[in-house]
Order: C-alpha cells, then sequence, then structure tokens
C-alpha cells in the first residue's frame, strides 16, 4: 500500500520518554535456548507520512546492524561449547540487557564483539566501533593517575570531555589526577564509565558495573546509566 502511495515513513523515537527499543536476552540452564528466547521489551514509534515528490522512490535508511551468524565458541582445551550455533541481529541504536547465571557465555559473548577472541565457527560482523567496560588494570597502572591512563583506554577522549561525565556521575575533577589506588572502587568505577561514554559514535559493552560496590556507588552508577542513550 505504501508503495502505491508513494510515501515516506519517518519514524521518531522519543527517547526521553523512554521510547528505545530494548531487547532482554533471557538465559537458562541450556545456554541454546538463551538465543532462541529474544524478546522487546517495549518499542514505541510515532510514524508521519510525508509524499514524495516527482514520483521519486521511498528513501530506505539502514540503521547500523550488529550480525551475528551461526557463531560456535569453546575455549581451547574445553570439551563444552560456551556458545553454540548462535544467531541474532541487533540494531547500535537499541539498549541491551544480557542476562544470565555466572559462567554462562555472557562476557565471553561481550569479547567476541571486540574481536578479543576468535569464533570456531561462524562470523560476527558490524560497522560499529565497539568499547568495553571494565578497562584492563595492571599493577603498574595502580600508581598512574586516571587521566594518563584515559590515553590508554580511549585515546581520543579529551579531559574535558571527560570532566563533564565525572560531574554526571557525581565525581570531582580532582580524581582524574590522584593515583588509581587512591581511588576507591566504586570511584574507579565511575571514573572508567566516564572515560567510556566521553567519545560519542561507539556502541559500548558494559559488563557488570556495579560489581564490588556499596549501595551509594550502586545507585550513583543507576542513575548515571539509566539516562544515556542505546
Amino acid at each position: 500500500m505504501y508503495a502505491e502511495l508513494d510515501y515516506r515513513i519517518h519514524f521518531r523515537f522519543h527517547r526521553h520518554r523512554c521510547a528505545s527499543a530494548y531487547i532482554i536476552f533471557i538465559c537458562t540452564y541450556n545456554l541454546l535456548s538463551v538465543w532462541k528466547q529474544i524478546f522487546f521489551a517495549f518499542l514505541r514509534a510515532d510514524c508521519e507520512l510525508a509524499p514524495l515528490e516527482n514520483g521519486a522512490r521511498p528513501e530506505v535508511i539502514d540503521m547500523a546492524q550488529i550480525k551475528v551468524n551461526d557463531v560456535t565458541f569453546s575455549y581451547e582445551g574445553s570439551f563444552d561449547d560456551v556458545l553454540t550455533n548462535v544467531n541474532f541481529s541487533i540494531d547500535t541504536d537499541w539498549k541491551l540487557g544480557l542476562i544470565g547465571r555466572n559462567g554462562k557465555g555472557k562476557t565471553t559473548l561481550l569479547k567476541l564483539l571486540m574481536g578479543k577472541y576468535e569464533c570456531n565457527k561462524g562470523s560476527i560482523s558490524s560497522s560499529t566501533r565497539f568499547d568495553y567496560f571494565p578497562y584492563e588494570i595492571s599493577e603498574d597502572d595502580l600508581d598512574k593517575t586516571a587521566d594518563e591512563l584515559a590515553c590508554k583506554w580511549k585515546s581520543e577522549a579529551e579531559s574535558w570531555q571527560i570532566m563533564i561525565q565525572l560531574n554526571q556521575i557525581g565525581m570531582d575533577a580532582e580524581c582524574l589526577y590522584r593515583p588509581l589506588k587512591t581511588l576507591s572502587f566504586g570511584e574507579r568505577t565511575r571514573v572508567m564509565l566516564a572515560v567510556l561514554f566521553a567519545v560519542e559514535g561507539e556502541f559500548l559493552l558494559i559488563d557488570e558495573p556495579t560489581n564490588h560496590l556499596d549501595t551509594a556507588a550502586r545507585e550513583a552508577v543507576k542513575k548515571y546509566l539509566s539516562k544515556k542513550k542505546g
């Protein structure tokens, strides 16, 4: 019908009304069923029809996609697959939650997306850039400041961009210039999140950001992340 009327459909996603699409991956004991139980929590969009001029064909706008095609992965020396024949496609504009028990492949999947591991079978394709939380911290890094480490974690991030994020997450900018070993786990987490979100245009993979945090730090992180778009 839309082809006959030569109309273009514009979708306006109102994120401030929580109208982004959400997907929850529900994990069960059988890991294969994880990927068979993908649900949209909700997707709300207002549609507006605008007639095209001069009989032009409707414009097709493709959003960036992450496609996981028949992926199987196991660790070297293991007889059991962590992931088996996994298939799904997601849009980089969505907020996603990956839920499951410990040891069921959540972190493994994120590191496959990052390119840290190679699939035993299948492929992962995407045109987007990824970044991953938490950043790796070595013993030597503990004597360095977060400002110094930010150059290693996200080289394109400027100090002023990180400071903006620190303010949003409720931290003083002076934390950037203290040795990492003087920061609590909660402070380290918030500093790393500030670096993570300092630059736009990436699909961010955030792995258990509230680990080792007290109640106040958990609430601060929760409030901060809830304001971020997909």
